[in-house]
């Protein structure tokens, strides 16, 4: 429904099908001219805020002149699949522990009291975190997940179908479903691999990296 970019935001792509370990010891504008470009598809209302970096296509309605990059979109451009069901075997993570030891692979339930607490992934394979709508009260979800920049987006993945605001406060390497939520990146933060949102909000001096790898990956 919404794309919202803020000014001094640097969108571009990667692709972890092709990493390279080496890239680690690089510097961040050696690491940055490695990547490759990036495209958008915004089927709603699409605005920008001030000046942004981009190597790319955005595919878009143009909510202001000047942006010659912002092209109508596809015609085949599809609608994400709405269908999210939760596995039997999900496990709750426990809300009263204030601060998370590493968590395994698998599926996990948390609400959104849980979620804004920090805690660490191991590398042992995907996690796939859904999110409750409790307690009622609760206004959006704050994602303090602190992740490695050149782990795998798949690795962590978060699944939510409400209607509130997910926040991400914390540099990120992540794979967000949330077609009915909004998504909104905090300034100054930096995100890799993909989002489906109803509303993307990217505060200013943001960096989003969106994994070209991804494109072949099935999630359903």
């Amino acid at each position: 429904q919404e794309l919202r970019i803020g000014g001094g935001t640097d969108i571009r792509s990667k692709d972890s099908s092709k990493f390279n370990p080496e890239i680690q010891k690089s510097t961040d504008s050696e690491r940055y001219e490695k990547l490759g470009v990036a495209e958008i598809c915004c089927v709603g209302n699409m605005l920008i805020e001030g000046p942004f970096s981009q190597d790319g296509k955005i595919y878009g309605k143009r909510s202001r002149e000047g942006y010659s990059n912002i092209l109508p979109l596809p015609e085949n451009l599809k609608s994400p699949c709405s269908a999210l069901a939760i596995p039997a075997a999900t496990k709750t993570l426990d809300s009263s522990k204030n601060v998370f030891p590493n968590i395994d692979a698998g599926d996990y339930v948390a609400d959104a009291q849980l979620i804004a607490q920090k805690f660490n992934l191991k590398n042992t394979g995907r996690v796939r975190i859904f999110l409750e709508d409790t307690p009622p009260d609760a206004t959006n979800y704050i994602l303090n997940l602190r992740t490695n920049h050149f782990a795998r987006a798949t690795n962590l993945q978060i699944w939510y179908r409400g209607t509130k605001t997910i926040v991400v406060d914390e540099d990120t390497c992540a794979v967000i479903y949330a077609p009915d939520a909004t998504v909104q990146i905090s300034s100054g933060k930096e995100f890799t691999g993909a989002i489906v949102a109803n509303r993307i909000i990217v505060e200013g001096n943001s960096r989003l990296r969106f994994d070209k790898s991804l494109l072949s990956e099935v999630f359903f």
